[in-house]
């Protein structure tokens, strides 16, 4: 039987707000195996974007565990959270989050620095420039490179967005609803690049509300629907 790569048992979060307790998170139960494509299928504000900031080390849980290749990222001093965050995982946002004073290229570049410090990037910076050349090139953003965000359209910065977290080949990509703020062809290119990647052997988690990206991991993998707090299976 594969080995779970990401497991959550019994996940909780909780915020404060107003002076009462809002419960988000009642007990989440979820297990991804190296290779799985999972997506996550709720509401807005139904808590998907919190579960994934879970899952990536960003938020802390209330009560409960994130287990990464067997051991709890929540025990891990904060150095070594921030090698899981940098290394083991790359995180797509709905809204990009690029900088935008940087090219295209630089975005992509820039995980790469903050993993290696100043002096081994400069060390490495011919390697890395090639390696960020190939992702842009991946994702069909070849002839963009020295573009700013804002001379690119929103199917082109997500696409950025994707080469930024696959610069330092993470073991699992967690994707927050990667389509919701595209049109519908858009979108759909979109994910059709993040079907190529799965099938190159790309471990991922994908929220969500839409249920076109749903059936498509439903074809390859595992669909769970967040209702109420709670995962069900679709």
């Amino acid at each position: 039987m594969p080995r779970d790569l990401l497991q959550a048992t019994s996940l909780k979060r909780s915020f404060h707000e107003g002076g009462r307790e809002l419960h988000v998170l009642r007990g989440i139960d979820i297990n991804v195996q190296r290779g799985q494509m999972v997506a996550i299928l709720g509401a807005s504000g139904s808590g998907k974007s919190t579960l994934l900031h879970l899952l990536g080390g960003f938020e802390r849980p209330t009560a409960c565990s994130v287990i990464f290749d067997g051991r709890n990222i929540y025990d891990l001093p904060g150095g070594k959270l921030d090698h899981y965050r940098n290394q083991h995982v790359g995180f797509v946002f709905q809204f990009y989050h690029l900088l935008p004073e940087l090219t295209a290229l630089e975005n992509v570049m820039i995980a790469a620095m903050i993993r290696r410090g100043p002096l081994s990037w400069l060390a490495g910076q011919g390697a890395t420039r090639q390696r960020a050349l190939a992702l842009l090139e991946r994702v069909g953003l070849r002839e963009r490179t020295r573009h700013r965000p804002a001379k690119l359209s929103g199917g082109e910065r997500q696409r950025v967005a994707i080469a930024r977290a696959l610069m330092n080949q993470p073991d699992v990509l967690l994707a927050d609803e990667p389509t919701g703020n595209l049109d519908r062809n858009t979108g759909a290119n979109i994910l059709q690049l993040l079907t190529e990647l799965h099938d190159e052997g790309q471990t991922m988690v994908i929220v969500t509300h839409d249920e076109h990206v749903a059936a498509r991991a439903e074809s390859r993998g595992s669909v769970r629907r967040l209702v109420d707090g709670q995962l069900d299976g679709l």
